[in-house]
């Protein structure tokens, strides 16, 4: 197995979730993320955890089979293109004292997850700089969000919740995701305004040029066209669920080691320098909505204001 996977692999098990002797450890996975599987077994069994291996197949369609199967287990890793993060199963699992890092490997250029770079990001470094923009955005209730793209967007979280996620999965009824950001569940009919998106397109990738996207009373009511365009439209038709247009999430990068080149969607969305919106099932965000799927759209080099502060100017943060 490649040395890079392995290392990824020790820093999840070690670092990320602190695996303890005994702990019952449950891993689901795709059947073609069994490397990533088997990697992560490798060393938690190193850890001595008491640890499973479950394949699931389309989680997407059959996410409602997962009903009881977190029973008796301390940790759950979920390694599926599907993230299961803000299903039921899992949310109610973590009421009861669950802890669950959710771990999408989708990766668009051959290599596994586990060999990227972002990885091996210090998790107490990104927990401050994060905790540093909850503590502002705290006081306040809108975001303004512009670009030298274009992009000209708002959007207001009254009586939500500011988060860090970074991949830090260590104490009882912990969600976390592999993601590293600051994110807040925002109200989910509340976005307006112009997004030029010019990072990536989430699971589907890189943009071949910059595609306006419009939002009114939190939907996306227009995207531009040509292949991008219709290579997202379709993306969004295939979930069957309008709730999917609906602005649910922004979230700010905190990894200095990410890039967004559009071949991990996970490394996209963490990259430093950018902010995303999460669109569809935000429940275990803090949100209200529940919809067949969530997605991310990125964006570069954002200015990202929080009442009278600018916490980041031209993808650059001021904290």
């Amino acid at each position: 197995m490649d040395d890079n996977v392995l290392a990824g692999a020790e820093v999840i098990i070690n670092h990320w979730l602190a695996l303890q002797p005994g702990e019952k450890f449950l891993i689901i996975h795709d059947e073609k993320y069994a490397l990533e599987a088997e990697a992560l077994r490798l060393f938690a069994e190193k850890a001595r955890a008491n640890t499973h291996l479950a394949r699931f197949h389309k989680p997407r369609q059959h996410r409602n089979d997962l009903s009881g199967i977190f029973v008796d287990v301390d940790v759950a890793i979920g390694v599926t293109d599907y993230s299961l993060l803000t299903t039921h199963s899992v949310l109610d699992a973590v009421h009861k004292g669950l802890r669950y890092l959710s771990f999408p490997p989708i990766t668009l250029d051959g290599r596994s997850i586990l060999a990227y770079d972002f990885i091996q990001e210090d998790l107490q470094w990104a927990s401050a700089a994060g905790q540093k923009i909850v503590q502002l955005m705290l006081p306040h209730e809108e975001v303004h969000v512009t670009t030298h793209a274009g992009t000209d967007l708002h959007f207001r979280y009254r009586g939500r919740k500011p988060n860090v996620m970074n991949g830090n999965c260590q104490h009882p009824r912990d969600v976390a995701s592999s993601s590293f950001e600051c994110y807040i569940p925002i109200e989910e009919d509340q976005t307006e305004g112009v997004l030029i998106l010019d990072g990536a397109m989430g699971q589907i990738g890189a943009l071949t040029h910059p595609l306006q996207v419009i939002y009114e009373q939190g939907k996306i009511v227009s995207i531009g066209d040509g292949v991008d365009g219709k290579r997202l439209s379709d993306y969004i038709s295939s979930f069957k669920d309008e709730r999917t247009l609906f602005a649910s999430e922004f979230g700010i990068g905190l990894n200095r080691l990410g890039q967004c080149l559009g071949r991990c969607y996970i490394e996209d969305e963490s990259a430093l320098s950018t902010c995303h919106i999460g669109h569809g099932r935000n429940l275990t965000l803090g949100g209200e909505l529940d919809a067949e799927g969530h997605y991310d759209l990125i964006m570069l080099k954002p200015t990202i204001k929080i009442g009278s502060t600018t916490i980041m100017r031209d993808g650059q943060l001021n904290l």
